[in-house]
């Protein structure tokens, strides 16, 4: 059986999140929110540690055109 950290349902209801923004023509909103998503879940289940440092920020950048 394979280890699965992340529950499929979690996965689920980011990806009915991404595809309800793009919907609605908002492709930078979709991808940003769930890259955000994304990025919780992750740390949740894979936290940085001292095995396991956060070394490089992750964090989104908003720039203005």
């Amino acid at each position: 059986a394979a280890f699965v950290a992340i529950p499929p349902a979690e996965w689920a209801i980011i990806v009915d999140e991404f595809r309800r923004r793009m919907r609605k023509a908002d492709v930078g909103e979709a991808i940003a929110e769930a890259a955000i998503r994304i990025g919780a879940v992750c740390a949740i289940h894979f936290p940085a540690s001292g095995a396991n440092p956060d070394r490089v920020p992750n964090r989104p950048i908003e720039t203005q055109d």
